[in-house]
């Protein structure tokens, strides 16, 4: 098992709080963690608890859900007829897990996965005013090369990719 991989289990388990959380995926091959499992050229990971608690105001008690909760979300895609390149999208972490560091945290284990598997870059798209997204990218040395106005819904979209080597 990757070192490098299996050393974010401590980091989120400290940063969320708890520990009864799990990375879920789609197709595992067999030959990579199950906790960080990638699908043929498609991977979606969702990171989630299914011991949470939820308070309800009438009763004033606490009480477990009986379903995971959704704490985060990404998908890595192989680059249609380049398969040096692995693009990150969908990125999303849940409102309540903002601002702790989780996004950064998992921006990291993107790139280390995508090093493990062998790619040679990174790359991503985001919206210029996702302030949030735009911080992690620079925390983490992702370097801009365009951007342009989506003609779809008039966002400035920039391009921005990580070398793996």
């Amino acid at each position: 098992m990757n070192k490098s991989i299996r050393g974010y289990i401590p980091k989120i388990t400290d940063l969320l709080g708890f520990d009864t959380w799990k990375i879920g995926t789609v197709n595992p091959p067999r030959d990579f963690p199950d906790y960080v499992s990638v699908g043929n050229y498609h991977l979606i990971h969702t990171v989630d608890t299914t011991n949470r608690s939820t308070y309800d105001k009438k009763t004033k008690k606490f009480s477990r859900l009986p379903y995971p909760v959704l704490i985060a979300r990404w998908e890595l895609v192989d680059m249609i007829n380049c398969c040096g390149i692995l693009v990150s999208t969908d990125a999303f972490v849940a409102p309540d897990y903002r601002d702790k560091g989780l996004g950064n945290l998992l921006n990291l284990l993107r790139i280390d996965m995508a090093k493990y598997l062998g790619y040679s870059l990174l790359l991503c798209t985001d919206i210029q005013q996702n302030t949030h997204q735009r911080k992690i990218l620079k925390k983490n040395n992702w370097k801009d090369i365009y951007a342009f106005v989506n003609k779809n819904t008039e966002s400035t979209i920039n391009i921005s990719v990580v070398d793996l080597q």
